[in-house]
């Protein structure tokens, strides 16, 4: 039995110890503060315990400071363990602080400074209170003691701030200073700070100046300024200040009546005030201005004033007091009487005008004594050319202020009413014309008699004629009259005038006007002309100021007419027509101004005209087509004039299509026609145009043509009749796949052609081609393009009309036979792609030819640069090869025979590089043959590789530590070039689990999982000449090894290495480290010792 209980223990002390955890953390917080009662803008220190009464450590426990905003932060001083946030002074938010653990039985202290910023708490007592709280991720059993408010007292100082002021002088005057003594008391208990005392102003009273006490700051107030102010004093114990302020009882901005004057002062400070109503006085003033009864008269002579007399006002002022008055003015007010002098009183100034200028104007007195009496003399010109010529009243006005109230205004305005009267005068107009009726531009003679009836002279006296379609001729001006100056044929409305026309006066005008037919035409009317009479002065019988003469205008008869014949009829294309043209008038007058019109619309073309003696005529051009006529001044009834008019009837104009040409013939003149049936004449032309049946005729050689060969085309064109063919031709253009070469053309044709081996038109022409004539053309051309098929096509024509025109125009096909081709290809490649300096390179060039044709003549061409020396070469059968010596560059040529379709032919050819070549070398063969290649971009090819070599070596060692085993491997690139593609290798034993790996710069490795065996494998793209690097393996060996573990490690790059037995490395035998036998801990061998104890009391018993 006690040996199981041995057993037992035993075996418990080896199984592990499996811990639990003990759930619940008491999580506790105090807090006090210091000082309390504060004041505004004080500190508040907290002092804040934080407790774990367990049983359990605390894990993320939190000390929260809950804030909104008022109280603002200063300091934390933060217990060992603790971290808070960084914020800044000032910060009002709430915040966290954390502690990892909290052990059970932890009382942590955190001292807290907040402000209790006046801005946030105003000026008034309250209580302050901060809630601190804790938590943890554990649960608490008592949750109760988790949180804790803290009460402060927050007292701010109290000052009752008191205000009295007096003023001096009162009553004040305008423009007086008012003296303010300001006192401001702080009646306490407290001092105050940012004491203010206010000056409001409304911009009535304007700021002169200030005494300020000590201790006070006012701001720099402009004297002048209207508004308000506030002087400051930071600080302000129990004590009272005295401010002396004075200000401008201005008239500007309190004027000139009685009144009150009302200031208000304020006072008061950043502190409660536990008194208001002290805080503002308002001291009134009286203000009291002075009384002036200003008074003016004024009376005029003469009364009545003519048009442009002159008018004097006497105008008095007086001062009846009671005081003086300042700034007096007076005032003429109506401006539409012109100025022109003006006697001015002692004392008195008047602006400087100049006579003629508006009569409206002020005149000022800086005093006027009381009392006193001032007297202006005025005199005002009533200008006719304001007034005008009819009687009224014209009032003016004269205005008196000054500065100050005046007692009785009715007094302040004299009006004096004057009568204008302008003198009358009764102006009358009679005309009579002759002769009546008048003829087209025939003349009238208007006798025109102005009478002036009175009963006064006038001024300014006109006589207008007003018919402005009649023209002027001329004038006979009476004396004392002016006319303007009119040349013969001006329109006939115009106006005479006379300075000055006494009464009674008669005046007599003689005018003769012309009616001409350009403004009166061919019909017969009424012209009637009014002339008219005014003067400056009023008409008393306006009736008899108009005369109106009515004038009968006839007209002559005249009866035109026009005949017209043909020659020939019919005409042909470009033949003239010869137009016999008679003009007749046959009255009953003479006609003027006779036009005959010879309408032509670009079709007829002019050739001549013979025109009768009285006429002249303006023909266009020769072959022009425009429109003319034929012009006579008169033409007397009866008489008949004859003309001879030749137009051609052009082909240009009327082509190849039989048809009649119209003429129109017409005549008008300035006189009435009593029969317009006869003005115009039309002349009908059978035109007739030949008949020509053009055939044409193409034929090509040979057919088919090879490409780049040339086609001979003969070419025929044939009047078939029965007319000549007037200007025949024949067009060939010489287009796509063909070159012009040469043309051979008949006796009496000209061409055209493109140049030799261009391309274009082909142009032949000849002035006519007889009934049954025919031309004969060679055309030779060489074909350009390649296969297919080539078309040309000649087209004949001419003026005449042709009856069969499908044969106008003829096309050969010619048929192109392709020329061979076989498209030769080239591949040149080797399995080298790293070389060593001086070593052998293989290339592979394979020729094939892909058809259609086989190719002859067959070069393959390698230049090798001089980077690669020839060694050999090997050809296949058939072709003849010429190649630099061995072992130098140059250029290797191979010529076949031929290489038939689908063929290929394959060479070997051996190089060497030279013993300094590094870096990339090319290498290129070409292929060249005949016939053409249709496919050159792959008759060559380049073959690239890299020379040089480098010396990559690996070095290393290994050993234990502990549990683990370290293999060291050193790299190192013993050059001369860089390597490139480098791999480093290392594939552990089974024996190797592995753990971690450090590389050098550049590498990137991928590994095994960690804990297992497999392939270490980093690589790099370049690894310098002279480089070195180091990789540092962690393993661990396999459960269960024993013995010796091997480990080798491996590099290689894409670079040769002239030395690869330096290329791996083996790192010395690690002997697999030693099993720790498990041991007792020292706890468990006391439960061990407990559990042998307890067996040893039971067996005991």
């Amino acid at each position: 039995m006690n040996v199981r209980r041995a057993l037992l223990v035993l075996c418990l002390a080896f199984l592990p110890v499996t811990s639990f955890a003990i759930v619940g953390a008491d999580m506790g917080i105090t807090a006090t503060d210091s000082p309390d009662p504060v004041a505004p803008d004080g500190n508040i220190t907290y002092t804040i315990h934080v407790t774990n009464a367990g049983p359990a450590t605390a894990t993320t426990a939190h000390l929260n400071v809950i804030n909104n905003g008022t109280l603002l932060w200063q300091s934390t001083a933060v217990p060992a363990g603790w971290t808070c946030p960084a914020q800044a002074v000032g910060f009002g938010g709430s915040f966290t602080c954390t502690a990892a653990t909290l052990a059970s039985g932890s009382n942590d202290t955190f001292t807290i400074v907040m402000n209790a910023g006046k801005a946030q708490f105003g000026i008034n007592d309250q209580t302050i209170n901060q809630l601190f709280t804790v938590n943890a991720t554990e649960s608490d059993p008592n949750s109760a003691n988790n949180n804790v408010t803290v009460s402060t007292s927050y007292v701010a100082p109290h000052a009752d701030m008191q205000v009295t002021a007096t003023d001096a002088p009162d009553p004040v005057a305008p423009d007086g200073n008012i003296t303010y003594t300001v006192n401001v008391t702080n009646a306490g208990p407290d001092a105050t700070t940012n004491a203010a005392m206010s000056v409001f102003g409304n911009n009535t009273l304007l700021f002169q100046s200030i005494t300020v006490p000590a201790g006070w700051t006012c701001p720099a107030v402009p004297v002048g300024n209207g508004g308000g102010f506030t002087c400051h004093a930071a600080t302000m114990g129990v004590a009272t200040s005295t401010f002396t302020v004075v200000l401008k009882a201005a008239k500007s901005q309190i004027g000139v009546f009685d009144q009150t004057l009302n200031q208000l002062f304020t006072v008061g400070s950043d502190w409660a005030d536990p008194v208001n109503g002290n805080n503002a006085v308002t001291v009134q003033t009286a203000y009291v201005a002075p009384h002036a009864d200003l008074q003016v008269t004024a009376t005029d002579a003469p009364d009545p004033v003519a048009p442009d007399g002159n008018i004097t006002y006497t105008v008095t002022v007086v001062n009846a007091g009671p005081d003086a008055a300042t700034n007096a003015s007076m005032s003429a007010v109506n401006n539409t009487l012109q100025f022109q002098s003006i006697s001015v009183p002692s004392g008195w100034t008047c602006p400087a005008l100049s006579p003629g200028q508006g009569g409206a104007f002020t005149c000022t007195a800086a005093t006027l004594a009381t009392p006193s009496t001032s007297v202006f003399t005025i005199v005002l010109k009533a200008a006719k050319a304001q007034y005008g010529p009819f009687n009224q009243t014209i009032n003016e006005v004269f205005v008196v202020s000054n500065d100050w109230s005046d007692p009785v205004n009715g007094n302040n305005t004299a009006s004096v009413s004057t009568a204008y009267v302008p003198p009358s005068a009764d102006l009358q107009i009679t005309a009579t014309d002759s002769p009546d009726p008048v003829f087209p531009d025939g003349n009238i003679t208007y006798t025109v008699t102005v009478t002036n009836a009175g009963p006064d002279a006038t001024t300014n006296a006109q006589m207008s004629a007003v018919n402005n379609t009649l023209k002027f001729q001329s004038i006979s001006i009476p004396s004392g009259w002016t006319c303007p100056a009119l040349s013969a044929g001006q329109g006939g409305a115009f106006t005479c005038t006379a300075a000055n026309l006494a009464t009674p006066s008669t005046s007599v005008f003689t005018i003769v006007l012309k009616a001409a037919q350009a403004q009166y035409g061919n019909s017969s009317q009424t012209i009637n002309q009014v002339f008219v009479v005014s003067s400056d002065w009023s008409d008393p019988v306006n009736g008899n100021n108009t005369a109106n003469v009515s004038t009968a205008y006839v007209t002559p008869s005249v009866d035109l007419s026009v005949t017209a014949t043909d020659a020939p009829d019919p005409v042909n294309a470009d033949g003239n027509i010869t137009y016999s043209v008679a003009v007749t008038n046959s009255g009953p007058d003479t006609g003027s101004n006779v036009i005959l019109n010879v309408p032509l619309n670009n079709t007829l073309l002019f050739q001549s005209i013979s025109a009768p003696a009285g006429w002249s005529c303006t023909p266009p051009a020769v072959n022009g087509g425009t429109s003319f006529s034929c012009t006579a001044s008169t033409m007397a009834a009866p008489t008949t004039a004859n003309f001879t008019i030749v137009l051609k009837a052009a082909f240009s104009q009327f082509g190849n299509s039989n048809q009649t040409i119209s003429q129109n013939f017409n005549v008008n003149s300035s006189a009435s026609d009593p029969n317009n049936a006869n003005n115009s004449v039309v002349v009908t032309t059978s035109y007739v145009v030949p008949q020509a049946n053009l055939a044409v005729t193409n034929s090509d050689a040979p057919d088919p043509v090879n490409s780049g060969g040339t086609i001979t085309y003969t070419q025929t064109i044939t009047n078939n009749g029965p007319d000549a063919a007037a200007n025949a031709h024949i067009t060939e253009s010489i287009g796509s796949g063909v070159t012009f070469q040469s043309l051979v053309s008949p006796g009496g044709w000209s061409c055209t052609t493109p140049a030799i081996g261009g391309t274009g038109v082909i142009n032949c022409s000849i002035a006519s081609l007889a009934n049954a004539g025919s031309a004969s053309f060679t055309v030779v051309v060489n074909v350009t393009a390649v296969s297919g098929s080539i078309s040309n096509t000649i087209a004949g024509s001419s003026d005449a009309a042709d009856s069969v025109p499908a044969n106008n125009s003829a096309t050969a096909t010619t048929t192109i036979t392709p020329l061979p081709t076989a498209d030769l290809g080239i591949t040149k490649s080797t399995p080298t792609t790293n070389a060593a300096p001086g070593a052998a390179v293989v290339y592979t060039i394979v020729l094939t030819n892909h058809g259609p044709d086989t190719a002859t003549s067959v070069t393959m061409t390698d230049t090798l640069p001089a980077t690669l020396l020839f060694q050999s070469i090997s050809a296949p059968a058939g072709y003849v090869c010429t190649t630099p010596t061995v072992g130098t560059t140059g250029t290797i040529s191979c010529t076949g025979s031929s290489l038939a379709n689908g063929a290929t032919a394959t060479f070997t050819l051996n190089v060497t590089s030279v013993s300094n070549a590094n870096g990339a070398i090319a290498n290129t063969a070409s292929v060249t043959g005949t016939p053409s290649d249709p496919t050159p971009g792959n008759n060559s090819q380049t073959s690239s590789f890299t020379a040089g070599s480098a010396d990559l070596a690996l070095s290393g060692g290994s050993g234990t530590s502990g549990a683990f085993i370290t293999y060291t491997f050193g790299l190192t690139n013993g050059g001369p070039s860089t390597a490139t593609g480098v791999v480093f290798t290392d594939t552990l034993p089974p024996s190797l689990l592995f753990q971690s790996i450090t590389a050098p710069p550049g590498f990137t490795c991928t590994t095994p999982p960690v804990g297992t065996s497999g392939t270490i494998t980093c690589t790099a793209s370049s690894f310098v000449n002279g480089a070195t690097g180091t990789f540092t393996i962690v393993t661990t060996a396999a459960p269960g090894t024993t013995g010796p573990i091997n480990n080798s490690a491996g590099v290689s790059s894409a670079t040769s290495d002239p030395n690869s037995g330096n290329s791996t490395f083996t790192a010395p035998p690690v002997t697999a480290p030693a099993t720790d036998v498990p041991a007792l801990s020292t706890w468990a061998l006391m439960l061990l010792a407990a559990i042998l104890g307890a067996g040893a009391l039971m067996k005991m018993r």
